[in-house]
């Protein structure tokens, strides 16, 4: 498989080498748009079954936008949702399909995305002390 000399491939050679690439394992940097998310520290990304998507929420970073991965393309899939918290813990309900997210220091309330919205599932207030789980 050609490869220049930054590691990119041949455009010639890119299909074949994605299929190589799948079959034997290996990675194989590949993202090819304009916009991905930003560097986030302490950020929560969750695999959707549901909806086959990896979900990446919050983050020390400035950015409070919900991205989601397909497998091939980020997308910006809300920009309103929950304000931004960093050190968040998140998981998926396969029971209701949804991304729950405990957020983090600072933030009360557990939320959850639903692949449309975000809406708050509990706020926090009849948690034992008003203090929010421990991780």
């Amino acid at each position: 498989m050609p490869v220049g000399v930054d590691g990119t491939l041949d455009a010639a050679d890119e299909d074949n080498a994605l299929v190589d690439a799948r079959r034997s394992g290996e990675w194989l940097k590949e993202i090819r748009q304009s916009e991905v998310p930003p560097q986030l520290n302490r950020a929560v990304f969750v695999y959707d079954p549901r909806r086959g998507v990896v979900v990446l929420y919050g983050g020390d970073g400035s950015d409070d936008r919900t991205w989601e991965w397909d497998g091939e393309t980020w997308s910006v899939v809300d920009e309103s949702g929950p304000s931004l918290c960093g050190g968040a813990m998140a998981a998926y309900d396969p029971i209701r399909g949804y991304v729950l997210v405990l957020r983090g220091r600072g933030c009360d309330g557990l939320w959850a995305w639903d692949g449309a919205s975000w809406f708050l599932v509990d706020d926090g207030s009849g948690w034992s002390d008003g203090a929010q789980p421990r991780r």
